[in-house]
């Protein structure tokens, strides 16, 4: 028969007969009566001919509730859908605000930090400068305010120390040594590492190396190699080792190490010095170096030829075998011959005079030089004269000064290299040691100058490199 089918899962149909299976409650009527079907039926018939077997009729059920809240439901159902569009919405937009509210903090900290790392520049160089009161007005206000953040107490500390250690007040720089020191503090980094060189070099100028000691050993504790402190910590050491056991071939190459291994380091320039002063006292030791001659005096010896012989000058010979009087040099006599070859460049872009040994490095020296960019000129040149308190003449006002007259530029050395105009000497203006401030001459400290005309010899080459630069000043 004809079926009316109101609802089926799904049809089977062949060219024969129809196959119809229900899983859910359907109502139909055929030849044999209406059927409410159970859970599943399955019924087959041939299209043209009726069921073999009529079927009972089956009264219809009570409605079923479940089945009349299904489209409600269905409703619910699709409204709640875009519950979770929204929480992920809700959540988006949280995490903005949490962004933008961590950023906003992070911008606030870094500007403060900056604006305080500003202020600590300006202070160092207020130092430098020498505005001393200007500096100690500004740090006591970044103290005040550096009490909450633990760095920047500690770096304003660092810098009060600075500025009472170049004041010389030496109680108040060990008091802020100890209080970087406090471990109640708990401070770390280079402030700490600054105030153990502090007292460490401290100790060394009072000459008492084993106070020194203690606190070099701590900044290699603290520090490592290649860190911030080792090579502070290095030179503190090889201080102490000059200071106990005299100068040495072992510390001077431990300096020069140093120099190869930290060549952009902070205290350069104090190693440097100290490296210097080694080389000085191994040169004028009687005790031979590695190259060194001992010669016996034979008769008709003099000291300005055996000077000439070696290519030496004659006052560094009689220096190194403590000979007073040149006149009275006596046959047998043993004589330290020194292994040096001299050299000199100075570098107007540091204002700096370096003297070499063999190309090495032996001793440096701060200097002066010309105003103008051609009064002192780059090039080659070699030592052409030497005198000791020599006259000058003003080529301004034409005016001749004598020897050691106060107002005599040349003071009390001369080592000419370029006829009678330019030449190396001593500076009776010592304050503008490190600027560009002569009429071309090179300018040194007193003692400096006194020092290198004893070292050198006529002949000696000289290099002039570099240019100005404005900021040079040391």
């Amino acid at each position: 028969g004809r079926s009316g089918i109101q609802d089926t899962s799904y049809k089977e149909k062949s060219a024969t007969r129809h196959i119809v299976t229900f899983k859910a409650r359907v109502s139909y009527s055929c030849a044999g009566g209406t059927v409410d079907s159970a859970p599943e039926l399955r019924y087959s018939a041939f299209p043209w001919s009726a069921p073999s077997q009529a079927l009972p009729a089956v009264p219809h059920p009570a409605p079923d509730p479940l089945a009349a809240m299904l489209p409600a439901l269905r409703f619910r159902e699709r409204k709640t859908m875009g519950s979770p569009k929204l929480f992920t919405i809700f959540v988006a937009v949280a995490l903005l605000l949490a962004a933008i509210a961590a950023g906003t903090t992070y911008l606030t900290l870094n500007l403060r930090d900056r604006e305080m790392q500003q202020d600590f520049e300006l202070i160092a160089r207020q130092i430098e400068q020498g505005e001393y009161d200007q500096a100690r007005q500004a740090l006591e206000a970044r103290l005040d305010r550096g009490r909450g953040r633990e760095d920047w107490y500690a770096e304003a500390l660092v810098l009060r120390l600075d500025l009472q250690r170049v004041q010389g007040d030496d109680a108040g720089a060990q008091g802020t040594a100890a209080m970087l020191l406090d471990p109640e503090r708990r401070f770390e980094g280079p402030p700490v590492i600054r105030a153990h060189a502090y007292l460490g070099n401290a100790a060394l100028e009072a000459e008492s190396a084993s106070d020194a000691q203690p606190h070099f050993e701590a900044i290699l504790a603290l520090s490592g190699p290649d860190r911030f402190g080792w090579d502070l910590a290095q030179l503190g050491l090889a201080r102490i080792r000059m200071a106990t056991r005299g100068v040495s071939v072992e510390v001077a190459d431990e300096l020069q190490s140093l120099l190869r291994r930290f060549p952009d380091s902070s205290i350069r320039e104090e190693i440097e010095y100290v490296l210097g002063e080694c080389n000085l006292g191994l040169l004028y030791s009687p005790v031979p170096g590695e190259g060194d001659v001992i010669y016996t005096v034979e008769p008709g010896n003099t000291i300005w030829g055996l000077a000439e012989r070696n290519q030496i000058s004659d006052e560094l010979l009689l220096r190194i075998n403590r000979i007073d009087d040149p006149t009275k040099l006596s046959v047998g006599r043993r004589l330290k011959v020194p292994n040096i070859d001299f050299t000199i460049e100075v570098d107007k872009t540091t204002n700096r005079l370096t003297l070499l040994n063999h190309g090495k490095f032996f001793k440096r020296y701060i200097v002066r030089t010309g105003q103008v960019e051609y009064m002192t000129p780059v090039g080659e040149y070699r030592v052409q004269s030497k005198k000791i308190n020599p006259s000058w003449s003003d080529p301004r006002s034409g005016r001749t000064y004598p020897p050691l007259h106060a107002e005599n530029e040349l003071g009390s050395r001369w080592i000419g290299f370029l006829g009678p105009s330019l030449g190396i000497h001593e500076t009776i203006h010592p304050e503008t040691l490190g600027e560009y401030a002569s009429n071309g001459c090179i300018g040194m400290l007193k003692a400096d100058v006194q020092e290198l005309y004893g070292l050198i010899r006529i002949g000696v080459p000289i290099t002039i490199v570099g240019e100005i630069q404005i900021e040079s000043k040391s």
